[in-house]
Parts: structure tokens; C-alpha cells; sequence
């Protein structure tokens, strides 16, 4: 299992919403280099960087930090503002090993297999769940598609690490929302990595989702509150 330290960002401060909402957001640090030096020193192999401000505004604000991660050792997953092919040739460019991408990839049925073709897996889907539903557009936009159906379809186009973000535990500290995972993995069909998110509040979590089978979580608002060291959950990623 991975571990995926998160660092979201807005106006390059490092911030977490609550459920995704925008009013609802703590800045926990001005200094997002020095926050992911702290991670990088803990043992982190990855670094999971949300453009939140990209995201509300439809274009990427923060690429000019890529660099600067991957300069500490650090592998950059990065997501938000990416709605154009281009977006994504920018932040692989800019220094991301992968991008995550939501609401270019649900622009229509065609856009899935046409990314997987010219980026293969470079491209991770995030697949966000808001009541139930798949929501894109920086979580404010619902569409009419079933998580585990998204997740079956992204499979067959030959996506093999995919991102499931529980929406409605994330920031909450209130635990994974197992039942989710357990309709997600199923569909997998033992071909594609899971990555979880939302919720996570401790090392427990950590070792249920293992058990649940993902093969990655996203530590946020867990790790900024002193819940999880990233150094236990490295270590108890690796053990169980």
C-alpha cells in the first residue's frame, strides 16, 4: 500500500476544505514548500497536490511548485484546473508523474479511451463521490453516474490506478466510507489500483482499507490535526 501525504492549495497557501466546500476551508500553512519538506523528511515517496483554486477556476495556479517537490525526491500526483489535453501536457511537463482528472474525463463517453490512448497511465481517474453520485467541477457539479458503473467503465478502457474520494467525509475526520470501497473494488476485477480518500482519521483506517483491499490512501486533514504520523503509516502500510 502507498501512502499519499495531501497538500491543497489555494492561493499557494496549503488549506483543506470540509466536504468540499469552498467556505468551509482551514489554511494550515503559507509555506507549501516547507510542507512538503516535512513530508519528504518523514519518509514520503509521494506527494498528492490538489489545486483547489485550478479546480474552482477551471485552469491550473500552481504548477510553478512542481519542480520544486519533485527536486526534494518527492513523486507528484497532481489534480485540479486540468480541462484540457493541453492542462495535462503542462503539468507532466511542469514536473508531475501523474495527473488525476475528473471533469475533462466525464465530458462526454469518447473522452476516457482518447485520454487512455495519448497518456495511458499517466492519467489517473478521480472518481469523486457526493451523495452517491460521481461530482466533478471542484465537487460543485453532479453527474448522473453511478460510482462502481464509472469505475467498471474506466477499468475496460484500460486504466489501472484509479482515485475514489469519498466527498462527503473528506475534511470530516469521521472514517472511510468502507461501503463505498466495497462496491468500487468488485469492479476492478483484480486489474486496476484503487487509491482512497476521505475521511481517513487514523492508522486503523489505514489497515481497514488495506484489509478491503486498496492499494493506496490520501492522508489530509489527519495528518495537519497530529492524528497520523506519515512515518507509522509508511510503516504500517508496509506491514499489513
Amino acid at each position: 500500500m502507498e501512502i499519499f501525504p495531501a497538500l491543497d492549495l489555494f492561493e499557494h497557501k496549503v488549506i483543506r476544505l470540509y466536504k468540499g466546500d469552498f467556505n468551509k476551508g482551514t489554511i494550515y500553512s503559507h509555506d507549501p514548500i516547507k510542507t512538503a519538506e516535512n513530508f519528504a523528511l518523514q519518509g514520503a515517496r509521494w506527494i498528492h497536490v490538489i489545486d483547489l483554486e485550478g479546480a474552482k477556476k477551471s485552469t491550473p495556479f500552481h504548477l510553478d511548485l512542481l519542480e520544486k517537490f519533485t527536486k526534494m525526491g518527492l513523486k507528484v500526483q497532481f489534480g485540479g484546473g486540468l480541462r484540457t489535453f493541453k492542462d495535462i501536457e503542462n503539468a507532466l511537463s511542469a514536473g508531475a508523474t501523474r495527473v488525476m482528472v475528473g471533469s475533462l474525463l466525464f465530458r462526454d463517453k469518447s473522452t476516457p479511451n482518447v485520454l487512455f490512448e495519448k497518456f495511458n497511465n499517466s492519467v489517473v481517474p478521480a472518481v469523486d463521490v457526493k451523495n452517491g453520485m460521481v461530482a466533478t467541477h471542484g465537487w460543485e457539479k453532479s453527474k448522473n453516474l453511478r460510482p462502481h458503473e464509472t469505475v467498471n467503465r474506466l477499468v475496460t478502457n484500460g486504466y489501472r490506478t484509479l482515485l475514489v474520494t469519498s466527498v462527503d467525509r473528506d475534511g470530516t475526520l469521521s472514517g472511510p466510507n468502507i461501503r463505498l470501497y466495497r462496491t468500487i473494488i468488485p469492479e476492478t476485477k483484480g486489474k486496476a489500483e484503487v487509491i482512497a480518500a476521505g475521511g481517513i482519521v487514523n492508522i486503523s483506517d489505514i489497515t481497514k482499507l488495506k484489509l478491503e483491499g486498496l492499494s493506496g490512501v490520501i492522508l489530509g486533514k489527519s495528518i495537519y490535526e497530529g492524528k497520523i504520523k506519515i512515518k507509522e503509516a509508511l510503516e504500517v502500510a508496509k506491514q499489513c
